[in-house]
């Protein structure tokens, strides 16, 4: 069975988590987001994609064991999977555009965000979310602390139509991170984040089947 068979490139601690999904479209989506990270590693470095070993820092970001210099990043929804792998640090992320609670746009979106949201109409409000939603997914991912900074604690400076920045000042000094958004098609979003605005990086985005052709 060609499930079977992909499992066995990941880690045995990852066959388990992701076996581990009630749902097998969760699985699905488990494994062939990390697939296309090994598969990327592979390509860039000469690793054989089973032999490719990730490490995890506090907050659950991969990073890859015993590579220095190289930094990774993955994400899936629906039938999507996109990693970034660069010589910076990344963060991406890729989102469906649907339809939220009204709760949940509240926790996430800053005052200012708040208030473009209000304006928008009809299907125009999920498109609106679901990108800023994205953005602050790739931007707490590339600050490796995920879910624990609050969403409604961050708003972008829009540089550029669909190119943003934020300046993080802290005791240290300040730090700038630079991200970017783009539509996948009429119903997905994704946003990819970095340390510098033109990292040499690269961004593969596939749909499953595709992916699949690539193994």
């Amino acid at each position: 069975m060609l499930f079977t068979k992909l499992l066995m490139l990941l880690s045995p601690e990852k066959r388990l988590k992701t076996t581990g999904y009630f749902k097998k479209e969760d699985q699905l989506r488990s494994l062939f987001a990390e697939l296309l990270a090994r598969f990327m590693i592979q390509q860039e470095t000469g690793i054989e994609a089973a032999s490719v070993r990730f490490s995890y820092n506090h907050y659950g970001k991969p990073q890859i064991a015993n590579q220095r210099g190289l930094y990774v990043n993955w994400t899936h929804a629906g039938e999507w999977v996109a990693c970034a792998l660069a010589d910076v640090e990344v963060g991406i992320d890729v989102e469906k555009i649907q339809c939220v609670e009204q709760s949940l746009v509240n926790r996430c979106l800053s005052k200012s965000e708040l208030a473009e949201y209000e304006r928008k109409v009809d299907k125009e409000k999920n498109e609106y979310f679901i990108k800023q939603w994205t953005l602050k997914e790739s931007y707490v991912k590339w600050d490796s602390r995920g879910i624990v900074i609050p969403f409604r604690s961050i708003t972008f400076e829009e540089d550029d139509i669909n190119h943003f920045s934020l300046t993080i000042r802290n005791g240290d000094g300040e730090t700038q991170c630079f991200l970017r958004s783009e539509s996948l098609s009429d119903h997905y979003k994704l946003a990819f984040c970095s340390t510098i605005a033109d990292p040499p990086a690269q961004i593969l985005v596939l749909q499953h089947d595709e992916l699949i052709s690539k193994l």
